[in-house]
């Protein structure tokens, strides 16, 4: 005899994972905006600016291929789970009910974590990171603190952890659900050094600090179930990684990352390395 669950299970067979439409759907938004933009529409790519309202409409126009796992997120939810799967989903981001400490550690970490090299620099006597303190200098205003937090943690966020990391976490254990997510992340960025300007030579090392430090947002995920914070710390990071990249390695930044990792790991253990949830149940049948 087949039982509810049973029936439910065959029935999901016939649909494509949800994962991996998401995954495919992420990179075919975000690619394919971005050749639109630099091909066929390349005049709207060189018109961004805030210069203007039509520079500022420009900029807006080509920041939605950033929406591209935000867009994902709902097209997988849903063709997978329908209008109650996407009430859920829309509903995490009006939930702030979590301990204040969560907000201020995802605030301060980027911050921490960038500054670190540059104090140790300074103690070693290297004058020049003296104008980290210099906050003129950093670049950083309400253009640029508004486009992280729309384009980079609004854009991003909803998709790779309020989509990604749940469904994860129901296959695999969190470090595997992190490296996975990790890697996938960094790749997503691939064309940013194919026609952004960034160096190749970096690529590496970005691959392993996007790695570590998606394995730390599944462990506050884990710990939180909190969108907004994943928000609050993608967007500290960008910003705190814009003023630290003018003094530093950047590799520096991935290696402080990667020790405060292995500090969670080891503390945690528990958590960072339990079963997958179809694992437990699966357990607990036989």
């Amino acid at each position: 005899m087949i039982d509810g669950n049973e029936i439910s299970d065959q029935e999901n067979h016939g649909k494509f994972p949800p994962l991996l439409i998401f995954f495919i759907l992420s990179f075919f938004i975000t690619w394919g905006m971005l050749f639109l933009f630099i091909y066929p529409l390349s005049f709207i790519y060189q018109m961004r600016s805030f210069d203007s309202f039509i520079g500022v409409l420009c900029y807006i126009f080509v920041g939605l291929q950033s929406f591209g796992p935000f867009f994902a997120a709902i097209l997988t939810i849903w063709y997978s789970e329908g209008k109650e799967g996407l009430k859920k989903f829309f509903k995490q981001f009006i939930k702030f009910k979590v301990k204040y400490y969560w907000y201020l550690m995802a605030f301060f970490m980027p911050i921490i974590v960038y500054s670190i090299p540059i104090i140790i620099n300074l103690i070693f006597g290297n004058p020049y990171n003296l104008s980290y303190f210099d906050v003129s200098i950093w670049g950083i205003d309400f253009s640029v603190i508004i486009t992280n937090i729309i384009f980079a943690g609004i854009a991003e966020e909803p998709g790779w952890r309020g989509f990604a990391v749940p469904k994860m976490n129901k296959k695999y254990r969190p470090t595997v659900s992190g490296i996975i997510i990790g890697v996938i992340w960094a790749v997503w960025h691939l064309l940013q050094y194919v026609y952004g300007g960034r160096s190749w030579e970096t690529f590496p090392q970005f691959v392993f600090t996007v790695t570590v430090i998606s394995c730390i947002y599944v462990w506050i995920y884990l710990k939180t179930e909190n969108l907004p914070i994943m928000i609050i710390f993608h967007v500290m990071h960008n910003l705190a990684n814009r003023v630290f990249i003018k003094y530093h390695r950047p590799i520096w930044g991935g290696i402080i990352y990667f020790i405060i990792l292995l500090t969670i790991i080891f503390f945690d253990r528990k958590n960072m390395f339990k079963k997958p949830i179809l694992l437990e149940e699966n357990t607990s049948e036989s």
